[in-house]
């Protein structure tokens, strides 16, 4: 990945300086400080609980801040809720210089300057009983001078497909043959195993023509051309590790699991397993966790240590970018002790803040030298993304020319003065109401007595106003498999809104068991959840029985349709082991489960306890404190349509307080009439008794016919 920021064009080959589209790009970003257009009202200032003062060491020029964990970690993935602010109390235009989606080893500036050929000739070497050799000797104009702490490459351009040559570069203005070449070396292309090589390094800086010699055996001229280039590796700020801290870990027979909490802002790249066990190598799995979280894993791999003479460790692992609250570690341990003093650390890119702050007067050459303050007031999620009009300034890459010359300037850490982050206070203008107040709005009433259960809820004062509950396994069971009938109301029948996180939680239960039951050396229990349907990913098996190894097989059955294997293998206990069996299998539904065990002439196994897993959906919705209803049990239900789903990412973001719910019951008042006339139920009524009259009419028309026919 380049960005070449120049690309001289005239013969003399002198390096372009600041492009005019950069000088306009800063201006971009200092006068956007300074104009009455790019203000705010005051009311901007009070979304942000948390500030702190930012000192920039120049006015009227761009300057890099870059932000510390404890700003990130309050603020949303996309830092949405931070602004910055000038002495005046005017909105700041600023760039997030993140890093994301640059290879930052890759980066570097690269500078072009043609080479013009100022003559040539060429030469044939016959010989005997081999090939002959090619000579072509080329002299080629002088390089300007190079970037400042660069050194210019010779890169020659060949079309042939497959060659191989000796090249030499001298000074043309000497004479004497034994003058020392200022490069010297091969040039190849091998298509067969993508080989390449066409640069040569000079030794010295030139400052007249070169005479350029290639050798070739056999084959024909190479004919190349031939420019300059010099190329800086652009230098990154160094990147944030924070801790995580654990939310739970969990021995659980052959794996770790630890959730550790996510401070919203903080996007780990890699995650750092830190241990003070000596000796381990251990494979590990990075899931998204909790509110909002991404399906599939953000990173798998192993970490070891081997502690010796030499301490030799591998302790990272590189994860993709989260969007949960949380994030879930499994880590494989097999019949090792879990590793001791387990802890995790976040390594990300550190994102900066470009932005220019006004000097005190207009033209105040004093006051730009002597800096400038502005405030940056930042966390709350309650902001949404700013549209500056230098958001779109930073290219893509690779970008040439003035692009490059812009983009050299925004990602290059070293190029810009650093301005500097004071001490973070609380925001005094910082107004505490509700972030979710605009949400808590009644929606529209709708009929309880079509819902067959209910359970009262509680809603708590939330400092946000934002609550949560998580559905049981009971709700599951009564309401649709897509929970299109769930429904939240108040006391006057009124919906209010919410989200929906499938699978953000879960419940471990006991199963009634029935069993064994002993055939033909195969024993069998049917296992019942608490309520059915349910859902399940996961049993739980104990037995008192030390020692066994034994097929089994799983098979889950539903009303209306076919029973279904859904795991099968072995059964395996090793001699002297403690632990449970643990039988996985996808997230399945179903009102009861078969688990078949092979015994052949052994007794079979004594269960002693069953116990599954049971992913349960998390419910947030926005509300003021107060009493509800949630209900469920509409099978003619269709999935309700909030506008509060458009604001998912906004509403997830913020902090919520958990609801108290009570016991699942009847609706008391549930009203099969009412539901029968209401939507599509009169609809039904009405088709089957269609059918049935029709059913009446050809029965009694079949009677008579077969009257006649007897007659």
């Amino acid at each position: 990945m380049t960005i070449p920021p120049s690309h001289p064009s005239s013969a003399a080959g002198r390096r372009v300086g600041p492009s005019v589209a950069l000088a306009f790009a800063i201006a971009w970003l200092a006068l956007g400080a300074a104009s009455p257009v790019r203000s705010q009202t005051s009311d901007l200032a009070t979304l942000f609980p948390s500030q702190a003062t930012i000192e920039a060491p120049i006015a009227g020029k761009l300057v890099r801040l870059e932000l510390p964990a404890e700003v990130l970690g309050a603020c949303r993935a996309d830092l949405s809720d931070l602004r910055v602010f000038d002495a005046a109390g005017r909105e700041v235009a600023f760039i997030v210089e993140s890093g994301a989606g640059v290879d930052r080893a890759a980066l570097e500036a690269v500078t072009v300057a043609p080479a013009e050929v100022l003559d040539a000739t060429r030469q044939t070497n016959e010989r005997e009983r081999a090939p002959s050799i090619l000579r072509e000797s080329y002299v080629i104009a002088a390089p300007p001078p190079p970037p400042a702490g660069t050194a210019w490459d010779l890169v020659l351009a060949v079309s042939a497909a497959d060659f191989a040559s000796r090249v030499e570069a001298r000074p043309a203005s000497s004479s004497a043959p034994a003058a020392e070449p200022v490069a010297a070396g091969s040039i190849f292309r091998m298509r067969e195993i993508g080989a390449e090589k066409l640069r040569l390094a000079l030794a010295v800086e030139v400052t007249t023509p070169l005479l350029i010699t290639l050798e070739t055996e056999g084959g024909s001229f190479l004919e190349p051309a031939f420019h300059y280039e010099s190329r800086r590796r652009i230098e990154a700020a160094a990147g944030l590790e924070t801790p995580l801290g654990a939310r739970s870990t969990v021995n659980e027979d052959t794996t770790t699991v630890v959730v550790l909490e996510r401070p919203r802002g903080l996007l780990p790249s890699r995650l750092r397993v830190a241990s003070s066990t000596p000796f381990f190598q251990r494979a590990i799995e990075v899931w998204d966790d909790g509110a909002g979280a991404r399906d599939g894993a953000l990173g798998r791999g192993r970490v070891f240590r081997v502690e010796a003479a030499a301490t030799v460790e591998e302790l990272g692992v590189e994860v993709a970018p989260a969007s949960g609250e949380a994030l879930r570690i499994v880590i494989e341990n097999g019949s090792s002790p879990p590793l001791a003093d387990l802890a995790f650390v976040a390594l990300l890119p550190r994102p900066a803040l470009l932005f220019a702050l006004p000097s005190a007067g207009a033209g105040d050459a004093q006051g730009a030298a002597e800096g400038a303050t502005a405030t940056l007031r930042f966390g709350g999620g309650r902001a949404f993304r700013p549209r500056y009009d230098v958001a779109s300034l930073p290219p893509q890459i690779p970008a040439v020319g003035e692009r490059a010359q812009v983009a050299e300037v925004l990602y290059d850490a070293a190029r810009l003065p650093a301005a500097v982050l004071g001490a973070i206070g609380a925001n005094p203008q910082y107004d505490p109401k509700p972030a979710l107040a605009w949400a808590q709005r009644a929606g529209a009433s709708l009929d309880p007595r079509l819902w067959s259960h209910r359970r009262a809820l509680e809603a708590r004062p939330s400092p946000e106003g934002l609550s949560r509950l998580r559905l049981g396994v009971a709700d599951l069971g009564v309401a649709r498999p897509d929970l299109a009938d769930l429904r939240i109301l108040d006391g006057e029948h009124r919906q209010w809104a919410y989200l929906l996180e499938r699978g953000a939680a879960s419940e471990t239960l006991a199963l009634a068991s029935e069993g064994p039951r002993s055939r033909d050396g195969v024993s069998s229990w049917t296992l019942a959840p608490p309520a059915a349907p349910a859902v399940s990913d996961l049993l739980t098996l104990e037995t008192a029985v030390p020692y066994f190894d034994r097929p089994y097989e799983l098979r889950a059955h539903l009303e209306g349709e076919d029973d279904r294997v859904i795991a099968s293998g072995r059964l395996a206990r090793a001699a002297g082991d403690p632990r449970p069996m643990l039988v996985a299998f996808p997230p399945t539904r179903f009102d009861r489960l078969e688990l078949r065990v092979t015994d052949g002439d052994d007794a079979a196994l004594d269960l002693t306890r069953v116990e599954a897993r049971f992913p349960v959906p998390v419910v947030f919705f926005a509300a003021p404190a107060g009493s509800y209803s949630v209900l469920v049990g509409q099978p003619e239900a269709t999935e309700p349509r909030y506008d509060l789903e458009r604001a998912r990412d906004v509403v997830l973001a913020v902090r919520s307080a958990p609801a108290e719910v009570g016991a699942l019951e009847a609706n008391a008042d549930f009203s099969a009439s009412a539901r029968l006339a209401s939507g599509e139920g009169w609809q039904r009524a009405l088709l089957w008794g269609a059918i049935v009259i029709l059913v009446a009419f050809l029965t009694i028309l079949t009677l008579r016919l077969a009257r006649r026919e007897s007659g």
